[in-house]
């Protein structure tokens, strides 16, 4: 049994008009909307959603380089901040934050090292190095989300507006 071939034009629903085309009926290709940030708190720069969110979370991510590079992530996080923070209100942001904690962290290794000789320094240390390690990766994670996350104890230096 054989199909009307009326019924098989019927294969290409938006040939046909009962399914509208995505650009509008014209027939040409429509490329897909890179949306660019201009909204509260943006500069609309030419930075997409995703780079902005990608940049924030490498500012992050970088503060871990010191563990395969001494000292790579204080200088690291910083180079990317001062390179992409005119781009992006959201990427400066995020470079205060991490400097916020860079400074913060050091602090708090620098007093948890000297009080090792008051033995409390020997618990305290170790739990300074986990949260210089796990805040990043979580401050990474947030900021793929597009989410700005301040980091817990963190000495604000630098102001940073809480949007």
């Amino acid at each position: 049994m054989s199909i009307p071939n009326e019924h098989n034009d019927m294969n290409d629903p938006q040939e046909h008009g009962a399914i509208p085309s995505a650009d509008g009926g014209t027939g040409q290709n429509v490329e897909p909307d890179n949306t660019q940030l201009s909204g509260p708190g943006e500069t609309g720069g030419s930075m997409s959603i995703k780079e902005v969110n990608d940049w924030s979370m490498y500012l992050h991510l970088s503060q871990l380089a010191s563990s395969v590079v001494p000292v790579a992530g204080l200088v690291i996080p910083i180079v990317l901040w001062q390179m992409k923070k005119d781009e992006s209100e959201v990427i400066d942001r995020h470079g205060k934050i991490v400097l916020n904690w860079l400074i913060s962290s050091l602090i708090y290794v620098t007093a948890s090292a000297a009080l090792v000789l008051a033995v409390i320094g020997i618990v305290l240390l170790p739990v300074v190095v986990v949260l210089t390690i796990v805040f990043p990766i979580m401050g990474a994670i947030k900021a793929g989300k597009g989410e700005i996350w301040h980091y817990p104890m963190s000495i604000n230096f630098m102001s940073v507006d809480k949007q």
